[in-house]
């Protein structure tokens, strides 16, 4: 059955939609546009929140130290990447391989972060904030792999 486009009292002719109708046309493509699937999902937005506290974290590292900066940089952008590539995979194992690949990434942004706290270039608190962001997102991703 066709969808009835006409409010009650409004003519029958095509073409011709009731406001009401096109003002909730509106608001449902609203809703489901300006977001792409992968940022619905809460672990790609600890993901990006975890890549703004790596960015604030790598301004801080000594110059001398610019490599473990260079390391935290992609480790901690990998992690976003991968999840958002994941989910625009079609079948179950290519997913599971990018949200494996965005798991080691955490992991290896655990161990950069640790590294950073050994320099003591940024106060514990912004570490263990960073620290505590990567195990929601193993987490997350450790449920994502077993789905």
């Amino acid at each position: 059955a066709r969808p009835d486009l006409w409010g009650p009292g409004e003519p029958k002719s095509p073409g011709y939609p009731t406001l009401q109708f096109l003002a909730q046309l509106l608001r449902l493509a609203t809703d489901i546009s300006g977001m792409l699937d992968h940022e619905r999902l809460r672990v790609y937005q600890v993901a990006i929140a975890f890549a703004e506290l790596a960015l604030r974290i790598i301004e801080r590292i000594p110059r001398g130290a610019g490599k473990l900066g260079d390391q935290l940089f992609r480790s901690s952008t990998s992690i976003p990447a991968n999840i958002a590539e994941g989910v625009g995979k079609r079948s179950k194992a290519e997913r599971r391989n990018y949200y494996d690949h965005a798991r080691g990434s955490a992991f290896e942004s655990g161990s950069h972060l640790d590294i950073v706290r050994l320099l003591r270039c940024v106060p514990d608190q912004d570490v263990d904030r960073g620290k505590a962001m990567l195990i929601e997102i193993v987490k997350m991703l450790t449920v994502m792999l077993r789905t």
